[in-house]
């Protein structure tokens, strides 16, 4: 044999195992994108269970019609190339029609979906909403898309077993809209104050521990209130995050506050807001500003408390009133008319005994100058804040008793002489 016939029956031979090659791997990777024989009737089994409990009743078996009907998240175009009994559907102007391939006779069934039908139906509704299928689960979650359409917003999005992107805010997509996590004003004040617990949209329950960091122009006097409101914008519980070091300044300062609350159980949702706000001493609503953040309130009522004093709510607290005097350059016994000392509205904090870090509790007072605090049983510290120009407060150490409310007053120096 010559050279030049050895070289063409190698060529040819390589071409011939290089074909043979390229077609079985091709073949096997169109096979591995289409669902196995088990998992295509186990989707029509399913689809039959469901599409039944919608109260539709087909006699023959479903057609393209009245699968559309009982599950709302499917179209026309799933329906491309899936076989009937007698034919197959293709898709013209937007519809899902009808085409016979198979001679006489013709039966009432002529349109029902055949088992490989529902294979290829499973495969293009695979492809349509980028949801792989490899494990029954992953049908019953298909078939949970195809059946729950009426999804408004990301939590019912991710309840319907949609995939979730990573990003942040997360984000989540039904294969025809894309819902993104509502966080709040989270990162619209991320420059101003950051919150590291808890994070947008966790459970918390009492006593709530905040933690976090703000520019020292985000407190006063080394603090800032913070609220927790409920569903209908109820304020259920107040007090006060304290910085952790030296405010003065414009730079990041940590800080931490800790709430005490008892949840309503009649509530019409556990949604809640966590509302941490800019101290604003002028009271001038342009120097207003506030860092939302959304949660779920969670029951709370179980769990013991810091002391380990017994169960929530509790039974016992402090109560009392902040007053501010001398009101008048010289004083007089008894004050002279309009001398009198006045009700001062201000911020009052409790502390634990030999503790130096957040305050227990903290909240405002009325006009009134009246307080009230309910704490457990155990040693504190009760504090008045001075927040005017030469304002000093007292602080008292004060027990407080089981089943007992204890009445507290603290004064205030107004500097005045």
């Amino acid at each position: 044999m010559n050279k030049t016939l050895e070289v063409g029956l190698g060529v040819a031979g390589i071409l011939v195992v290089g074909l043979f090659a390229f077609n079985f791997f091709t073949a096997n990777e169109r096979a591995s994108d289409r669902p196995s024989l088990e998992l295509g009737k186990y989707f029509q089994e399913q689809m039959f269970a469901r599409g039944t409990e919608g109260g539709f009743i087909p006699i023959e078996g479903f057609n393209a019609g009245l699968l559309m009907s009982a599950f709302p998240g499917l179209v026309a175009g799933d329906f491309e190339g899936v076989e009937t009994f007698e034919g197959m559907y293709m898709v013209e102007n937007g519809e899902a029609v009808f085409t016979r391939t198979k001679g006489q006779p013709i039966s009432s069934a002529a349109n029902t979906i055949s088992k490989a039908g529902y294979k290829t139906l499973l495969q293009n509704i695979s492809l349509r909403l980028s949801h792989p299928i490899a494990t029954k689960g992953d049908i019953d979650v298909l078939i949970n898309r195809l059946f729950n359409t009426s999804i408004t917003n990301f939590e019912e999005c991710v309840a319907a077993g949609n995939a979730i992107m990573e990003s942040y805010p997360s984000q989540c997509s039904d294969g025809t809209q894309t819902f993104t996590e509502f966080i709040g004003n989270e990162l619209e004040k991320i420059d101003m104050i950051r919150i590291d617990s808890p994070r947008p949209n966790r459970t918390v329950e009492s006593p709530l521990v905040i933690t976090g960091e703000a520019r020292g122009y985000w407190f006063f006097e080394a603090s800032f209130p913070v609220s927790l409101v409920d569903w209908d914008g109820r304020i259920i519980a107040e007090g006060i995050a304290t910085a952790q070091k030296d405010w003065m300044t414009e730079e990041f300062v940590s800080f931490t506050a800790t709430l005490v609350f008892t949840p309503d159980p009649n509530a019409y949702s556990t949604r809640g807001t966590l509302i941490l706000k800019k101290d604003n001493p002028s009271g001038l609503p342009e120097h207003d500003d506030a860092l939302e953040i959304p949660v779920t309130i969670g029951a709370g009522n179980e769990a013991e408390d810091a002391h380990g004093a017994g169960i929530l709510p509790f039974k016992s607290g402090v109560r009392g009133k902040v007053s501010v005097g001398p009101v008048c350059p010289v004083e007089t016994y008894p004050p002279q008319p309009g001398c009198e000392d006045r009700q001062l509205q201000t911020t009052v904090r409790v502390f634990t005994k030999n503790n130096d870090g957040a305050p227990f509790v903290s909240g405002e007072t009325g006009a009134d100058g009246i307080f009230t605090f309910m704490v457990p049983p155990g040693e504190y510290i009760l504090e008045a804040l001075g927040r005017e120009p030469l304002l000093r407060c007292e602080s008292k150490d004060i027990i407080i008793v089981s089943n007992t409310m204890s009445e507290v007053n603290l004064s205030c120096d107004s500097g005045i002489r």
